[in-house]
């Protein structure tokens, strides 16, 4: 069957149809009662008279004034034969109605039915002691969508709303970035500044076996790290110390092809090492040397990518 169809208004100047209808109310099965109905709510409309051809799809409804549109909508033709129909409807427009008449048109099968009555009263309650003002009418359309309709809309508009918050999440963190290296300056190159680090860390933890307080295997991942992201921030733009190691490894695809070909497996290694080491239980000086030297090795596959050059430290 049809689903839906819009009520349209005639002349009520148009001579009676030939046909006459007779037609009545029922409730819904497990629907509101007729007497309590609301907007929206569905109820049975049954008709029956002399022969028609019969209706393919669910008739025209047509009413004797203007402003009675969407007063009742027909959205279901469950049965129809050539003398009687049974009709799913609702109304739009609380208040009580009773139409002059109306037309149930389909072309050459038209006919008229006469008084029909019927309310729906309204929920708005009354603000300040003036009269309640009813809610406009809603079309029939969206009001009739199934839930899962809703709930897709619902689904794409949120993961539209997702995909906007993260591009301006990494949009305002690479300009934040931007905005303290340009505010800190460095007379070194990243690769160099990355390198003298090396270098001190050497001096200081170089050939040590056990820990003091003034020399621990965790400062020295923890220096090491933090040098090894703050060279990333500056040679590629990436927001490492902000980022997961998943985002720096996209970023690094997407907008440094060259060196992600380069330095990619390199790079992802060194990460998920230095996230195990970060993790570990009991860290050793020899763990932060082999660190040490996968993050060098690293760096020089970068900066040979971009300059040409690279060298060890």
């Amino acid at each position: 069957m049809s689903a839906g169809s819009s009520p349209s208004q005639v002349d009520p100047t148009t001579a009676p149809a030939e046909i006459l209808w007779q037609c009545s109310f029922a409730k819904d099965g497990e629907g509101p009662e007729l007497n309590s109905l609301s907007v929206g709510a569905k109820f049975w409309l049954k008709c029956s008279g002399p022969s028609i051809q019969g209706w393919a799809e669910i008739p025209k409804l047509q009413f004797a004034k203007p402003e009675d549109e969407f007063s009742l909508v027909l959205l279901e033709m469950p049965r129809a034969t050539n003398n009687e129909a049974n009709f799913v409807v609702t109304g739009y427009k609380p208040g009580a109605h009773s139409p002059e008449f109306v037309y149930l048109d389909e072309g050459a099968n038209r006919v008229r039915v006469e008084g029909l009555q019927w309310n729906i009263p309204s929920v708005v309650k009354s603000e300040s002691g003036a009269p309640p003002k009813p809610y406009p009418p809603y079309g029939p359309i969206m009001l009739s969508w199934p839930w899962w309709l809703w709930g897709g809309i619902a689904a794409v508009l949120l993961l539209i709303i997702l995909a906007v918050v993260w591009r301006t999440q990494r949009h305002l963190a690479r300009k934040r970035l931007v905005e303290r290296l340009q505010a800190k300056g460095s007379a070194l190159s990243p690769y160099a500044q990355f390198h003298k680090d090396l270098r001190q860390l050497l001096r200081l933890y170089q050939g040590r076996t056990t820990a003091d307080d003034q020399h621990k295997p965790e400062d020295y991942l923890d220096q090491l790290d933090r040098g090894f992201r703050t060279y990333l921030s500056r040679a590629l733009l990436v927001p490492a110390e902000e980022w997961g190691d998943g985002a720096i490894l996209r970023d690094v695809k997407k907008r440094h092809k060259r060196a992600f070909e380069a330095a990619g497996t390199q790079l992802a290694d060194l990460l998920h090492e230095l996230g195990r080491a970060r993790q570990a239980k009991k860290l050793s000086f020899r763990d932060c040397e082999q660190l040490h030297e996968m993050s060098r090795r690293v760096a020089d596959l970068v900066e040979r990518q971009q300059t040409g050059r690279g060298g060890r430290a």
